[in-house]
């Protein structure tokens, strides 16, 4: 029960890590699109 928890828990900590980079990758994205349209236009 304890084992198959905590490898449980490396999958978890796997996947949020792999989601997270995912989203900031999105987010700098979506920023540097934005930034680059503030230029253009200003």
């Amino acid at each position: 029960m304890g084992k198959a928890k905590y490898e449980n828990n490396i999958a978890l900590i796997i996947w949020c890590s792999a989601a997270c980079e995912f989203i900031i990758k999105l987010v700098y994205k979506k920023r540097s699109v934005l930034y680059e349209v503030y230029r253009i236009e200003k």
